[in-house]
């Protein structure tokens, strides 16, 4: 995915509680935070990996992780 933008425009995101069923949406806290670091590494880079590490660690964590449930 080298090259890859990954960036999404907010605004036209669905609002809470509106994902689809298959969808689960979570804050990630710091107990998730080596196995979502580890995954940003290897898929993208360590600055990303970084930035995420600074969102999931400020209170309240302004990392969230969606995935099917």
């Amino acid at each position: 995915m080298q090259g890859c933008d990954m960036l999404v425009n907010l605004s036209t995101l669905p609002q809470p509680g509106c994902a689809p069923q298959d969808v689960r949406i979570k804050r990630a806290w710091a107990g998730d935070l080596e196995e979502i670091l580890g995954f940003i590494r290897e898929n993208f880079s360590s600055g990303w990996a970084a930035e995420a590490q600074k969102a999931i660690l400020q209170n309240p964590g302004a990392c969230f992780l969606a995935t099917h449930a």
